[in-house]
């Protein structure tokens, strides 16, 4: 790092950070490292204020300009739910459930957990098979503001229909003589908790499979 580079980009940068692009001074300059894993040489060095410096880390640039340009423009941008609609944020967020790979597989921690009779586990790879984020994604998404309306008759009709597209929140029942059919896999996943030492909960094979591994 030589002080002619940094001249020229103080020049280039016009005596601004490089990435709060607030003015520095000679209290506030500091040469901040564009690659992290690489020391402070000519080509890898942006001019930047010490709090930005300081509080970017091994960030990247992009990703660090991206938070900065959120935290200037807050009090003038337009999100699809704000602060007014926090309790609709909260049920939404309270009603996503983990899915069928988290609730049929037991806690498990590399290095620490054994399975196969003993076996520490070593390694822990996840599939996702169906990719269904990634389906939901490239179709019709809710975008714009947010708007709510209560429940009326005949609005289950009008979701069937799709004359309604967004979210819904709603209590659903399984009928007594579908419960045999969806034993095996529910289409309905739910975050609870539940007393492990209660045969009529988890079941006679789970109840005995828990006896033997706290024995």
């Amino acid at each position: 790092m030589t002080l002619d580079h940094l001249d020229k980009l103080l020049q280039n940068q016009k005596y601004l950070c490089g990435l709060c692009y607030c003015q520095l001074t000679v209290d506030t300059a500091s040469a901040d490292r564009i690659n992290n894993k690489l020391g402070h040489i000519d080509g890898n060095i942006l001019v930047s204020c010490i709090k930005c410096n300081t509080a970017r880390k091994d960030m990247s640039l992009k990703g660090f300009r991206y938070k900065k340009l959120l935290e200037f423009n807050s009090d003038r941008l337009v999100y699809s739910i704000n602060k007014e609609e926090k309790d609709i944020y909260a049920t939404m967020k309270a009603n996503i459930a983990g899915g069928p790979s988290i609730i049929f597989h037991r806690y498990v921690k590399r290095n620490e957990t054994k399975i196969c009779g003993g076996k520490l586990c070593k390694k822990i790879i996840g599939y996702d098979a169906n990719a269904l984020y990634l389906w939901a994604l490239g179709n019709e998404m809710p975008c714009g503001r947010l708007t709510t309306f209560e429940a009326y008759d005949g609005i289950v009709e009008d979701i069937v229909a799709d004359k309604i597209f967004g979210f819904l929140e709603c209590d659903i029942l399984t009928p007594d003589h579908l419960k045999d059919y969806f034993s095996e896999m529910t289409p309905i996943f739910k975050n609870t908790l539940i007393d492990c030492a209660d045969e009529s909960v988890i079941g006679h094979h789970k109840y005995k499979y828990n006896e033997q591994s706290l024995a």
